[in-house]
């Protein structure tokens, strides 16, 4: 798989952007990346698109939860 740098719609929220690989939040700016990273994305690669948002497993409370994250996606680059 391509590695993707994903720019979401600015809401206020502390990150812009997420570059992720083989599923995985690999970077994440400008604040924020000691959260993010590392984080498994469940949206296919082939799936994510502009105005969509990024569907996340996330564990809450110990418990495993897939969810969705609350702001669209505003541009898609493939990074080499």
């Amino acid at each position: 798989m391509a590695k993707i740098k994903v720019t979401f719609q600015d809401h206020g929220q502390d990150f812009l952007w997420w570059v992720l690989e083989d599923q995985k939040v690999v970077d994440c700016g400008p604040f924020q990346a000691s959260f993010w990273v590392g984080r498994v994305v469940t949206t296919p690669q082939s799936e994510i698109a502009v105005g969509t948002q990024l569907g996340l497993e996330l564990t809450i409370m110990g418990k495993p939860q897939n969810r969705l994250l609350n702001y669209p996606i505003e541009a898609v680059e493939v990074l080499n």
